[in-house]
């Protein structure tokens, strides 16, 4: 975790948007939601702009695209202005890289409880705990 969805009302995207959009989500979620970049999971998938409508009016005949980003992160871990900051800043990321419709784009921000998931058939429960003995037995090993 943190877990980055997006989901483009576009049929083709350049690699240089693919790549921009991995970059910068990685960016914010580390210097606005101050994540490990190492931790931070994207995932790109385009939609059919024929088949996503906001208003009745198909996104392919909207003025820039639509996008859901939908951000899940472990609850508790980021302040409500932090929550706020990345909103702003991954609206105008998206403008930017995509040239989007502010009013057909949706940045959903999920907070799961960290006792209901897990990564690498590990629960993150299990995880801190196995983190900070690690730490405290390296912590006592470099005295």
């Amino acid at each position: 975790m943190p877990f980055i969805s997006l989901r483009i009302s576009k049929s083709d995207i350049s690699d240089t948007q693919r790549d921009a959009l991995i970059d910068q989500i990685t960016v914010l979620m580390t210097d606005v939601m101050k994540k490990r970049a190492e931790r931070v999971s994207v995932q790109i998938s385009l939609e059919d702009p024929h088949m996503w409508a906001v208003g009745r009016v198909k996104a392919s005949d909207m003025q820039g695209c639509a996008v859901r980003m939908t951000i899940d992160i472990t609850a508790g871990t980021n302040s409500i202005s932090e929550k706020e900051d990345m909103v702003a800043a991954s609206t105008k990321m998206l403008d930017d890289i995509l040239q989007i419709n502010p009013e057909a784009t949706y940045i959903i921000i999920n907070e799961i409880p960290g006792v209901s998931w897990g990564k690498g058939g590990i629960m993150l429960a299990d995880r801190t705990k196995a983190d900070r003995e690690n730490a405290r037995r390296n912590a006592s090993t470099a005295r």
